[in-house]
């Protein structure tokens, strides 16, 4: 068998799988999984397959993972290197039995040169030995390793590195932008009262009670700084930022929502209120009352400012007051990201956001997706947030491809910054920052990735769970192994504030592409770029779409009831409060006893869930 784009024409290759299952096994021809492919017809060798040679196993067997086949080779080569590399050839070694890794990374070299990229039968096809055996039960086993996010993730990672890396060079900086500043640094919480946002729940007046961190100096400069937590964090989430911020004489305040913060979603996930379903854990409102939380922050500090001039006229005060409302640079971290991205000018594009939701399964979506989706029953088509008081945004692994579309992104025209972490899977970074900031078209906008970074990598270690780094589901990396990106982040946040003072040429040389590499360590590699190189970008989004079809292709869909408006009007039991707990919970207050009995009920409630459809079955 000749293999297209191999080496040479006489490179032996297999042209049969032997599938073994326990003591079964079975001989099939390679062009026989190769005439359903491309036809759908089951030859008489592949009968006993029958069940499970389904049209979606079919368009699976006809998608492929682009590739470059110029540098493809030095692709898989980094990508056996990598952590998330050596996973995967772990479990094609279990999966093909007479593999090693020698010879699997012949085959993905070979098999990627097809120039329509890395298909399951081009991987067959390029296999060394005449036979491949494949072992179903280890192939079932270790699908949850060898899925297509950790495909992605792990070539994500090489393809970053290789077009985002520069030629180091010496700097001569006047100073040291991540050691503390010398301002003492007082902090202070209050809580504000939204009487206009109060609702009522269960017969009970709900108050939107609203705390609020306050830090600043004795001689406060610079723009006024808004932090906004994600999903499921507090306040408290970037607290080593706010207090390095501070130290450099600006002030700082950082919000917390409150349905939508660590108190909301414990009390759900535990049962004190909802039944644990999304539309429970995150009310839909929460897309316009969080944007709405900075808004009300600002003009009651607006006031204080106001009242308080008043007061500096009558006493001859010279006092500076610490709160420039007209100038604020809001950071943003996941949800909050999308609180920031929406106030800065990017009104929420509804119709987009709901044909996506529309022709997605639940379990095709990321996470950020999953909270995206609530969105869609908000009334009208687009909701303007802005808010002209925001001058800059930094928006830290941030939701933002589902609910903003392209034209939403354009009408952003302030100063942005936006980090992406590759290893994130939460918000992953193709489609939820990289290719969005490709979408950007303000005149100054930088882009800092993170290539091994996760989700929660940018929080304050004194405020995660460690249980975090031990998780089965979504793991993040340890905290030991982020240290220097925190450290960066707070000489890059710094820098990127300081361009609105009269400052800015001094702390300019902190936004270089050399300075951000130079922090990069074993664990993470730390890129900034102000755009896309058109390669990388044109790579992007050809990864990104043969993803989601692969993934949509392999799962059962749902026939929606034309009433639906979309996939979440109706219960997803799976998607309880624990699960959601698990994926994005960072509080060091909930011990991991809380987190297993979450679990336990989330499972009683499975029970009881199969139970009821047996009886309902019964009755019938």
């Amino acid at each position: 068998m000749v293999v297209m784009g191999s080496p040479s024409a006489s490179t032996h290759a297999a042209d049969r799988v032997l599938v073994r299952l326990g003591p079964i096994q079975q001989s099939v021809a390679l062009s026989d999984l190769e005439e359903f492919a491309h036809t759908g017809n089951i030859p008489s060798s592949l009968q006993l397959y029958r069940p499970a040679l389904t049209p979606e196993v079919q368009t699976t067997l006809n998608s492929h993972l682009p590739f470059d086949p110029a540098v493809s080779d030095d692709l898989i080569a980094d990508l056996r290197q990598s952590s998330t590399g050596e996973k995967v050839f772990e479990a094609l070694e279990l999966m093909i039995p007479s593999s090693n890794p020698d010879k699997i990374e012949t085959t993905l070299k070979r098999a990627s040169q097809n120039p329509d990229g890395l298909s399951i039968l081009g991987f067959i096809a390029a296999y060394p030995d005449e036979t491949l055996t494949l072992d179903i039960s280890a192939a079932v086993t270790l699908m949850s390793q060898l899925n297509l996010p950790h495909w992605q993730r792990g070539l994500l990672n090489s393809v970053l590195e290789r077009e985002l890396t520069v030629e180091p060079s010496l700097e001569n900086l006047a100073f040291d932008p991540t050691a503390p500043g010398h301002d003492r640094v007082y902090q202070r919480t209050i809580v504000l009262q939204d009487d206009s946002r109060n609702t009522l729940v269960g017969g009970a007046l709900h108050h939107r009670a609203i705390p609020v961190d306050l830090y600043w100096s004795e001689w406060p400069q610079g723009p006024l700084v808004v932090i906004s937590h994600g999903f499921a964090a507090d306040r408290r989430f970037l607290n080593y930022l706010a207090e390095h911020l501070a130290s450099h004489g600006l002030t700082v305040a950082a919000i917390e929502h409150p349905t939508s913060n660590v108190a909301w979603l414990s009390g759900m996930s535990l049962g004190v209120e909802g039944g644990g379903n999304l539309s429970d854990i995150l009310p839909i409102t929460e897309f316009v009352d969080r944007p709405r939380d900075v808004k009300f922050l600002l003009d009651q500090l607006d006031r204080a400012v106001r009242n308080s001039a008043v007061a500096d006229e009558t006493t001859d005060s010279q006092q500076r007051h610490p709160f420039d409302t007209d100038q604020v640079t809001i950071i943003g971290h996941s949800l909050g990201g999308y609180t920031a991205l929406a106030l800065a000018g990017a009104p929420l594009d509804l119709p987009t956001l709901r044909e996506f939701c529309r022709n997605h399964s639940v379990m095709e979506l990321a996470p950020a997706d999953w909270l995206q989706c609530r969105a869609v029953d908000l009334p009208g088509d687009a909701i303007d947030l802005h808010d002209p008081r925001i001058t800059q945004v930094i928006a830290l692994n941030p939701v933002m491809a589902r609910i903003f579309s392209p034209d939403s992104l354009n009408k952003i025209k302030i100063p942005t910054l936006v980090t992406a972490a590759s290893e994130d899977s939460v918000t992953p970074a193709v489609t939820q920052q990289l290719l969005p900031f490709a979408n950007l078209q303000t005149e100054h906008k930088y882009l800092l990735t993170a290539i091994g970074a996760t989700h929660l990598s940018m929080g304050d270690p004194s405020n995660l769970n460690p249980a975090l780094t031990e998780g089965a589901m979504l793991r993040e990396r340890r905290f030991d192994q982020t240290e220097q990106m925190r450290s960066l982040l707070k000489a890059l946040s710094l820098a990127f504030i300081k361009q609105q003072t009269p400052e800015a040429d001094l702390y300019q040389p902190f936004l270089s592409p050399t300075y951000v590499q130079s922090h990069s360590d074993d664990q993470v590699q730390l890129r900034l770029s102000k755009t896309l190189p058109p390669k990388l970008e044109q790579w992007l989004r050809m990864a990104a779409l043969p993803m989601e079809r692969v993934v949509s292709a392999t799962l059962p869909k749902k026939k929606a009831k034309p009433e639906e408006r979309s996939l979440y009007s109706t219960t997803v039991h799976w998607l309880s409060g624990s699960i959601v707990l698990m994926l994005f919970l960072a509080p060091t207050g909930l011990s991991l006893d809380s987190v297993r009995a979450m679990n336990q009920q989330w499972k009683q409630r499975q029970r009881k869930s199969r139970r009821a459809t047996r009886r309902a079955k019964s009755h019938v």
